[in-house]
Parts: structure tokens; C-alpha cells; sequence
């Protein structure tokens, strides 16, 4: 063999040994092919999560945009039903008896008590100033009819005049937007006097008992009345 034939046949020893190289299957490439095996599916999964998170807020803050706040909305209109004037609200507390479609505003430090079966009965309401005195009661009846009063039955055609047996001293007020009758009732059996304002709403009767009469504070309470209506 002379010096070209050995310079021709030397690359492709070469490359042939190359070839085998990246072709033969060795205990190091067995373990690289199963490592990746291994690996890929959770560095799939991983991107995947990655991606989901990105897109889930983008969906979430679309979806709050489209939904009505529905918290909100009977707060704004629980407020305008309580007063019209925004300076006599935030410093008390609040009742409402849903019951008879009513609200007022009352001070703070004041508790209401609707625990008393007796007076003024089942439906009523006392309010107690923050040294524990009873200073107004409101009592419900279904009707004129109902109500536990000293006019005939014959004479209950209007509460104007069933009042005429009630009350002396006669006035006529506004509670709630409304008629209402002012007067004093008593009671010489037990020597009980109060200062009374009577008012009808929707064929009920309400009677708001003053046991120390006015005052501000009283006069705050009795204007804040208002109808959920």
C-alpha cells in the first residue's frame, strides 16, 4: 500500500468512529434517556401551573366587574331611609323593627329592650338612657279596634276622635312624614301620668310613651322616626 492509499483510508476510519460514538447504546446514555423520561412531564406540568396563574386573575377581576356589589346597595339605601340631613346620622345607634316597617336613631350609650311581654307588650320597644331609666316605650296594635283604650267602639270611627276619651290636652304633630296626636295620658287609679303621641300607619295603631317628656335627646330620637317604605 503506498502513502496515498493510507492518507485516503484515514478519515473515514475516522468518522466512522464518530459515528459509533453517538450511536452506541452505554450505561451513561441509558441513564440521561431515562432521566429526561422522568423529568419532562413534571417540567410540563410546571409550566403549565405557571400559566394558569397568570391568566386566573385576569378572569377573576373580570368576573368582580361584571357582579353588582349586592352588600352595598341595602346599606346606601338603609342610610337615605333613616334621614334625609347626613349631619344627624354617625355618632348613635340605629333599630329597626322590620316587623312594622319602622327605624330611628337613638344615642349612643341608649340600649333598646324588646324583651318585656307585659309593657309595652309583645310588639313593644323601650328605650333605656345609659343610666338604665326607661325614658320612651312604643307599643303596637293591629287596629283601632284592638286597641286597649278608654273610647266606646262606637266612638272609634277616626283615632282624632277615639283620642277625645284618651288624652287632655290635645295636639296634633308629625312622626314619620305623618299625622300624629300629641297629649297627656293619665291614670288616677295608680297615679300615673305620661306624655303620649298616638299615630296610624297602614290600619296600625302606634303609641310612643314619653315618661320624662322632652328633651333633646328625646326630640333627636322622635324626628330620626322614619318608614322603610
Amino acid at each position: 500500500m503506498n502513502e496515498n492509499e493510507i492518507s485516503e483510508s484515514t478519515p473515514i476510519s475516522e468518522s466512522t468512529s464518530i459515528r459509533e460514538q453517538f450511536t452506541t447504546v452505554t450505561p451513561i446514555s441509558k441513564f440521561l434517556a431515562m432521566v429526561v423520561f422522568v423529568t419532562l412531564p413534571f417540567v410540563g406540568f410546571w409550566l403549565g401551573t405557571k400559566q394558569a396563574h397568570r391568566e386566573i386573575p385576569n378572569i377573576a377581576c373580570n368576573e368582580s366587574e361584571s357582579i353588582p356589589n349586592s352588600k352595598n346597595e341595602p346599606e346606601d339605601s338603609f342610610q337615605e331611609q333613616v334621614t334625609a340631613n347626613p349631619d344627624q346620622r354617625g355618632e348613635g345607634n340605629f333599630y329597626q323593627n322590620t316587623s312594622f316597617g319602622f327605624i330611628f336613631e337613638y344615642p349612643a350609650g341608649w340600649t333598646v329592650d324588646t324583651s318585656d311581654p307585659t309593657w309595652p307588650g309583645p310588639d313593644g320597644v323601650i328605650l333605656n338612657d345609659s343610666s338604665g331609666n326607661k325614658i320612651i316605650t312604643i307599643s303596637h296594635s293591629e287596629s283601632l279596634e284592638k286597641t286597649s283604650m278608654a273610647a266606646p267602639m262606637d266612638k272609634r270611627s277616626t283615632l282624632k276622635e277615639a283620642l277625645q276619651y284618651e288624652l287632655s290636652d290635645i295636639q296634633e304633630v308629625s312622626i314619620g312624614g305623618g299625622v300624629a296626636y300629641e297629649g297627656t295620658f293619665t291614670n288616677d287609679v295608680i297615679q300615673f301620668k305620661q306624655k303620649q303621641i298616638w299615630f296610624e300607619h297602614q290600619g296600625h295603631i302606634y303609641v310612643i310613651g314619653l315618661n320624662a317628656g322632652y328633651n333633646p335627646e328625646v326630640e333627636k330620637i322622635l324626628s330620626s322616626f322614619k318608614w322603610l317604605e
